[in-house]
């Protein structure tokens, strides 16, 4: 790290020489958000709100080399993907270096999305910087259907969609009115956490999820005064708060 404070030093230094010191620390300000909004969000999408300035910085020779020396320390790698317009990073060693973990709901959404992209590629759907329309209806029958029923509660389920919007995954639109559905457009980010062969790990997830959503239904009952039948404590109980993976990752067998 010695090293890397030192080329932030030279680089607010040339910065400085060439544009003045209020420059220099404006520069210097936006390089660290740029930062720490990789590390929260892990991708800056350009054309967000707030967003611009952030990417345009990276992209610059100096500051970019700058970002890689510090994410490399961290044990990130950045990825630009200027077609797109948009930055952002995955663990250099996936085996050796946590990424955010995702609770298994937030895995099999993920997952879904990575699919119907991929599938809106491959048929010609896909629109500028890459991104294929869909709608949260759309996206909740193919979770009802994966899992046999519709599982996941409608709240959380929009809480996830949010989630993965501050995250610069998917972009969401209008609400019907009437039918209350969602226009989302997925982005092309998507591909770096859905991994690949989306449908083998979402059957892999689907029968883990039922397990987990079962208990969650029987703890909810529970809180509504509802006879619930006994269960036997045993080794396939999940607490709720389990998590999968780290996104982009394959989930380990168990």
């Amino acid at each position: 790290m010695p090293a890397v404070l030192a080329e932030l030093a030279e680089f607010e230094a040339k910065i400085a020489a060439a544009k003045g010191a209020a420059a220099a620390d404006r520069a210097v300000a936006t390089l660290r958000r740029a930062l720490a909004t990789l590390l929260d969000r892990q991708f800056i999408y350009n054309g967000d709100r707030g967003m611009a300035p952030l990417y345009e910085l990276v992209l610059r020779g100096d500051a970019r080399r700058l970002v890689e020396a510090m994410l490399d320390g961290l044990g990130y790698a950045l990825v630009v993907e200027p077609a797109d317009q948009w930055i952002g990073i995955v663990p250099a060693d996936p085996e050796e270096t946590g990424a955010a973990r995702l609770r298994l709901d937030e895995t099999i959404i993920l997952l879904l999305l990575g699919m119907i992209w991929q599938e809106g590629v491959n048929t010609g759907l896909s629109e500028d910087r890459a991104t294929v329309p869909t709608t949260s209806e759309e996206l909740f029958a193919r979770h009802a259907a994966i899992l046999g029923r519709e599982r996941i509660p409608r709240p959380r389920f929009h809480e996830i969609l949010l989630e993965l919007r501050r995250r610069a995954l998917i972009e969401i639109g209008e609400e019907d009115p009437e039918t209350r559905d969602l226009l989302l457009r997925i982005r092309s980010t998507i591909r770096l956490v859905s991994g690949e062969a989306q449908i083998e790990l979402l059957e892999r997830f689907a029968a883990e999820s039922d397990r987990v959503l079962d208990g969650l239904e029987r703890a909810a009952a529970r809180a509504e005064g509802e006879d619930v039948e006994a269960e036997e404590p045993g080794e396939d109980e999940t607490d709720e708060t389990d998590e999968a993976e780290p996104a982009g990752a394959e989930p380990e067998e168990e």
